[in-house]
């Protein structure tokens, strides 16, 4: 009998029997996981629409904020207001200068639908200047904010009490003078009721802990039971958050056979799906797929695996995926070697291009700058800026390395920037930060320079202002961290970013027309030198534009 066990526990039948219970057991779990997710699921899509209007009227409302914060921005440098700030207030021309803005105000402020009043306040005479004259109930709040040390406040602020609240911005012209503008809450709230009880849902306004104003259903005690869901939408540059709440029981009422016919879907589809996987398995197909899986795992080695040679009887079908897989082995193994002598090709290519991106006018444009010293006398300073050139063309014409130091990439820069410091004196602030470890580094050649390059080209384009451009290589928790930071215009949202092996620039649908393909060809140089181990940041603060190339474990790439 012990025997007969023993031999029963090798058959396929024992073991099927045991994959049976495990999948009853791994059935139970799973559909009662995917029960509740498809009721979390179908939840959250009943919800989604009354999201999707609170967060539509919270941008519109967002976004005429921004166009009356615009507006009155400008106004501020307005000639006018500037002249109203400066005159004598005593003077007729002060009088003409003030009933002039006033004029300006209303004749701009109906452009703007949501904003509901407009001060000038100089503080010289104490003189106030309301538009439209029918809005002093904001004199209170205002006073009241002022004393509170509100004078030097910056952004749209929520100010007022009980049944007075308004939403204030001021602009300061100068000591003196301040614009304040005012868009009441009440009126805010009144749009807020009339859609949240359009759709029979309680509401309210706040700011951090405190409720500005509300239906009185709206309470905490709702959620006990989750019979009610809140939906809230924040302000991105107000503390105030708009809130509704939603009777979900109300909704899974209206929803219920949409409920029911998802959740009888999603189990049909479960047990079909195990049903054929329980199926395949009987089908003996384990060896020959851990054959398989081994090959594909030998694959990944740098040495040509064997044939793989299965024992035993096997299904037809797993024999011809066998020798398939056989053939593709071969087959991939040769163009691997075809692969890498096209990649060497393409590296001979990529030093030929930056051959031939030798810019010309900027070669015309320095022997200007020398023909110009010598004729002013300047002969030292000549002497220097022929010197840099001939530094420059030497490093460019002898670009047929396949990698260089980066210490020989950094002198290289700094003859450019040497030149452009001649040509713009006074107008660039340049900064090198350079970690002395970091000079043996390998790196391809002319990877930092287009950098520098168009930096300067495209990002110092007011030449009254000084330009500020920074070149930085440091270490950083064993990486090499290569930067190139200014104080240009910026890269649009689409080059921003961390770009490597998961993340990769996408390609325009107009490749003529690309303005960026010098960024490409320094990520494609990045991952052809050092593969998983680099990765290129583009960023821009809205000050500053920042280029980042990160070379991970960069003692390996050393000289």
């Amino acid at each position: 009998m012990k025997q007969r066990i023993r031999n029963f526990c090798r058959t396929i039948r024992f073991k099927m029997l045991i994959i049976l219970l495990a999948f009853l057991m791994v059935y139970v779990v799973t559909v009662s996981y995917f029960l509740y997710d498809t009721l979390q699921s179908t939840q959250s899509k009943i919800l989604s629409p009354y999201q999707d209007m609170l967060d539509l009227y919270v941008e519109q409302l967002e976004t005429s904020l921004e166009d009356i914060d615009s507006w009155m921005r400008n106004f501020s440098g307005d000639f006018d207001v500037n002249m109203m700030a400066i005159q004598d207030e005593k003077t007729d021309r002060y009088t003409l200068t003030k009933y002039q803005v006033r004029y300006d105000i209303h004749r701009n402020r109906p452009g703007y639908s949501t904003l509901d009043a407009v001060y000038v306040y100089d503080k010289r005479n104490e003189s106030l200047m309301m538009i439209p004259d029918d809005c002093d109930h904001f004199e209170p709040l205002v006073y009241d904010f002022w004393n509170e040390g509100g004078w030097e406040s910056e952004g749209w602020t929520v100010i007022g009490e009980e049944g007075k609240y308004a939403l204030f911005r001021q602009y300061i012209v100068n000591n003196s003078v301040y614009i304040m503008v005012f868009v009441d809450l009440n009126k805010i709230s009144e749009e807020i009721r009339e859609i949240a009880l359009g759709n029979h849902m309680d509401w309210n306004i706040c700011t951090g802990e405190k409720v500005l104003c509300g239906t009185e259903q709206f309470s905490a005690s709702k959620f006990i039971f989750s019979r009610s869901h809140t939906l809230e939408k924040s302000f991105r540059n107000i503390d105030m958050t708009f809130h509704f709440l939603v009777n979900i029981r109300e909704l899974w009422r209206k929803n219920i056979y949409s409920v029911l016919f998802l959740t009888v879907s999603l189990l049909v589809l479960f047990v079909v799906g195990w049903t054929l996987a329980f199926y395949t398995i009987r089908r003996r197909l384990l060896m020959p797929l851990d054959l398989l899986i081994k090959g594909m795992q030998n694959f990944d080695g740098d040495e040509k695996p064997e044939k793989l040679v299965p024992s035993g009887r096997i299904e037809g079908e797993m024999a011809f995926a066998i020798d398939t897989f056989n053939d593709m082995v071969s087959q991939i193994w040769n163009d691997r070697i075809l692969i890498y002598e096209e990649k060497l090709e393409n590296q001979k290519l990529v030093i030929q291009n930056l051959h031939s991106q030798i810019d010309p006018h900027f070669f015309s444009n320095t022997l200007n700058l020398i023909y110009n010293l010598i004729a002013i006398n300047r002969n030292d300073v000549a002497k220097k800026a022929l010197i840099l050139l001939s530094s420059y063309y030497r490093f460019m014409c002898n670009l047929d390395r396949k990698l260089i130091s980066l210490k020989k990439e950094i002198d290289f820069i700094c003859n450019y920037l040497e030149i452009m410091k001649l040509r713009f004196p006074e107008k660039l602030d340049i900064q090198l930060s350079f970690d002395e470890t970091l000079g043996k580094l390998k790196i391809p050649p002319m990877l930092l320079q287009p950098l520098v390059e168009n930096s300067i080209k495209y990002g110092f384009v007011n030449r009254s202002q000084l330009f500020h451009l920074t070149l930085s290589a440091r270490t950083e928790d064993g990486a090499a961290v290569l930067s190139v930071e200014d104080s240009g215009k910026g890269f649009p949202e689409e080059f921003r970013g961390t770009f490597d092996q998961n993340h990769t620039f996408e390609v325009p649908d107009n490749p003529e027309s690309d303005n960026h393909v010098g960024l490409r060809n320094i990520y494609q140089r990045l991952l052809m030198y050092y593969g998983e181990d680099a990765s290129l940041k583009i960023d821009w603060n809205g000050e500053w534009s920042r280029v980042e190339i990160k070379i991970r474990d960069w003692e390996k790439y050393a000289l």
